[in-house]
């Protein structure tokens, strides 16, 4: 029980952390920005600090989640719901009927 505990917070404490190095991904590129805009007396660089470190936090997000959530294969469906019929129990054996005739 210990173990699962452990396991546990340590798994949120990495995403912990994940989340924070993302939202500092965001915040000190806007900063960087807003400390060069008073320095070079400009307006611009604010808000381009502030897309860019958007983007980097964002590209990292996804190629940490790439990284982490396993990849499944895609599975074929089978032909009675590639029609987009509604499965209900009720209709399973009339499924199965159409599925035999369309294997004929």
């Amino acid at each position: 029980m210990e173990r699962a505990v452990s396991k546990a917070v340590r798994e949120a404490s990495d995403w912990i952390g994940r989340t924070l190095a993302a939202m500092l991904a965001i915040a000190l590129p806007g900063l960087a920005g807003h400390w060069l805009d008073g320095y070079l007396g400009t307006k611009f660089i604010t808000p381009v600090g502030i897309i860019g470190g958007m983007v980097l936090a964002t590209t990292s997000l996804i190629m940490l989640l790439q990284a982490k959530l396993p990849v499944t294969p895609p599975t074929r469906k089978p032909a009675s719901m590639a029609s987009g019929r509604d499965k209900s129990t009720a209709g399973l054996a009339e499924d199965l009927q159409d599925d035999e005739q369309l294997d004929k």
